[in-house]
Order: C-alpha cells, then sequence, then structure tokens
C-alpha cells in the first residue's frame, strides 16, 4: 500500500513514516511544502510529492498516481491561511485523491468537535467539512479523535470508545493507532475516540 501523508513534516507524521517503513508491505510518500523538507525525506529514502494546489484537479490526479491511501494528520501548508482557504486547499486534494483513484482515507481529528474553546473555533470549522465530505462520499474513511497529543514515550497501550473521558495520548501512540486503522478492515466507516489507556493497540482494533 501506498500511503500520502499530509502533515508528514510534523513530530505524528515522522513517527507514523518510521512505522510504515518498517512494514516491508507498506510505502509511506510524504506531501511536502518546500524543498528543505523534500531533501529532508529523501536522505531517508522516503518518496515525496509536492502539490500545487492552485492547479486544476485534473492536474494534481497526476501527482497522486499510485497513491493507495491518503493519511491526513497536518496543515497543507505550514503558512497561516485563513480558514476557509484552508478547508477549500483540503477539499480539493481529497476530490483529486478520489479521481486518482484512492479508497482508503484516514483523518485526525480532534477529541471534540462540537464543545470546544472559542480560540478553536478554526479547528472546529476545518473538522466539520472535512468530516462531513468523508461521511458523504463513497470512501473506505476513518475519522480517528484523539485526546490532547504529548511528546511522551509511547507505551501502545490505549482505550476506545464513544464516551470516553478526555486524556492525553502520546504521538507516538496515535502514529501506531493510524497505521493499525489502515491495516484493519473493521474501521472502515468508522469513528474512534482514543486515549491513552491499559490495552494494546492491536487488541483494540480487534474489538472493534
Amino acid at each position: 500500500m501506498n500511503i500520502l501523508i499530509v502533515g508528514a513534516n510534523g513530530q505524528t507524521g515522522r513517527q507514523l513514516i518510521k512505522n510504515i517503513t518498517e512494514h516491508n508491505h507498506h510505502m509511506a510518500v510524504a506531501l511536502v511544502n518546500n524543498a528543505v523538507q523534500q531533501a529532508y525525506f529523501i536522505d531517508m529514502g522516503i518518496d515525496t510529492r509536492i502539490i500545487n494546489l492552485d492547479q486544476k484537479v485534473t492536474e494534481i490526479v497526476k501527482v497522486l498516481k499510485n497513491i493507495n491511501a491518503l493519511v491526513i494528520i497536518g496543515s497543507l501548508d505550514e503558512k497561516n491561511k485563513e480558514t476557509l482557504i484552508e478547508i477549500d486547499d483540503m477539499l480539493k486534494l481529497m476530490d483529486a485523491a478520489t479521481y486518482a483513484g484512492v479508497k482508503r482515507f484516514i483523518y485526525l481529528s480532534t477529541f471534540e468537535t462540537r464543545e470546544i474553546p472559542l480560540y478553536f473555533r478554526p479547528i472546529f470549522i476545518q473538522n466539520h467539512y472535512i468530516e462531513k465530505w468523508l461521511k458523504i462520499s463513497r470512501c473506505h474513511y476513518t475519522i480517528i479523535h484523539a485526546g490532547t497529543l504529548v511528546d511522551k514515550k509511547g507505551t501502545g497501550l490505549v482505550e476506545v470508545g464513544p464516551n470516553i473521558q478526555h486524556r492525553e495520548i502520546a504521538k507516538e501512540d496515535v502514529a501506531k493507532f493510524i497505521l493499525a486503522c489502515l491495516e484493519s478492515d473493521a474501521t472502515i466507516c468508522k469513528e474512534i475516540k482514543v486515549v491513552s489507556g491499559k490495552i494494546p493497540i492491536q487488541q483494540v482494533i480487534s474489538s472493534i
């Protein structure tokens, strides 16, 4: 499976790429914004793509050739774009991905998408429209509502469920959980809340 990662340059993205490269039957592809990021991943032996979202969808489709799955765990651009522009760019990429034949989508969302502080409103709006697109599309999506991401060593132990309490979760564990979801058909067309817990990730995935 060729997996294109939006947000590859972040800590969670880099950890996910590390996990993917350790699986011989998967290939990570990093979506990058500039030549510096591209050089970093090329030095690691990771394939990269740079997408100009000002182009027509037909041109973006060509860049997405041979991609089987799209994982969105960060912004398309590190610049602070207006919320509506960011949403439009993301939906354009997702449309192009479907035209390119991508069937599997993973979206890393916030733990809550309704009751959040006012200063997180732009994130709420973006999540709302991206999640809505996924739910009405015919793609095989998984929406992951992760707890607060922290820079701690992962334990490989998590808790999932619609009514779990908000807690932290290590970025390393989120990356492992994303890959586990990609490999499990049981997570298709599901929304999953996940935080740190006491159950091994694979056992949690098997129970979904």
